[in-house]
């Protein structure tokens, strides 16, 4: 099923399988990275088991129209309020390899591009059974919070964009919005983000949007376009938890007068 939610530039799918498809609200930044015990014997008969291959080209995908600048990341969530979601192992296994996929807080993942394990045959195992899991799939920047000039804004704006014409069906891309900003955000509601220019502040945005991050976290956020002064060289002045996320076009409202 593929919706959008918070007018976050995401995809959701809810799959019988842990199905390497796609997306959640709105990309993000990283944070510490949750410990998991190493995976042992994973990949078993009531473990899930999906193509790696299907991940890969996906990710390849974005990763060659954006030159890298825009990465995958993935979620897996619940697709029943009763599935037991503590202790998760995520393994991909090949012939010839098994790699374990630390998960991040929220139970989050960057999906690895890695040519010989999808040569090789490589399968997602999950310690979970069939119809338990679901997974969100963002677009996420590579670049961190800091460094966002105007004109990376409408860089990352472009590459998002790019993103989804690269691994989106045809049929799928009426129903999904393109990318028209980026979120300056906030986990503390109330902030306001500053542009600077010349080590003054030009202008301050208020993070009045909620949107959804990487972990599942809510977000305050500014929505900006990189249009919003005259020099493309100001600067995003972040606070130190910030994140940048990308957005869609919020929704119109029909005028029924």
């Amino acid at each position: 099923m593929l919706r959008i939610s918070h007018y976050g530039l995401a995809l959701s799918l809810c799959l019988g399988l842990m199905a390497p498809a796609y997306a959640d609200p709105s990309p993000l930044v990283s944070a510490e990275p949750v410990k998991v015990e190493s995976v042992q014997v994973v990949a078993s008969r009531s473990a899930i088991a999906v193509p790696y291959q299907q991940a890969y080209e996906v990710a390849h995908k974005v990763q060659q129209a954006t030159a890298g600048r825009i990465m995958l990341g993935m979620r897996l969530v619940p697709a029943r309020t009763d599935v037991n979601m503590d202790r998760l192992q995520l393994q991909i296994s090949s012939e010839n390899e098994d790699l374990d996929i630390p998960l991040q807080q929220g139970r989050f993942f960057v999906i690895p591009v890695i040519e010989r394990l999808a040569k090789d045959k490589g399968h997602f195992y999950l310690n979970r059974k069939s119809g338990e899991m679901g997974v969100h799939l963002m677009l996420i920047p590579t670049d961190g919070p800091e460094g966002w000039t105007m004109r990376r804004v409408q860089q990352a704006v472009a590459d998002g964009n790019l993103a989804l014409r690269a691994f989106l069906p045809w049929y799928a891309r009426p129903f999904i919005a393109d990318a028209d900003a980026i979120g300056a955000c906030s986990p503390i509601a109330g902030r306001s983000i500053a542009l600077q220019e010349g080590g003054k502040v030009t202008l301050n945005l208020k993070a009045d949007e909620l949107h959804t991050g990487r972990f599942g976290q809510t977000l305050h956020c500014a929505r900006v376009r990189g249009d919003e002064v005259q020099s493309r060289d100001a600067k995003l002045m972040l606070p130190d938890d910030g994140e940048i996320v990308l957005l869609a076009a919020p929704p119109r409202v029909r005028d029924r007068g």
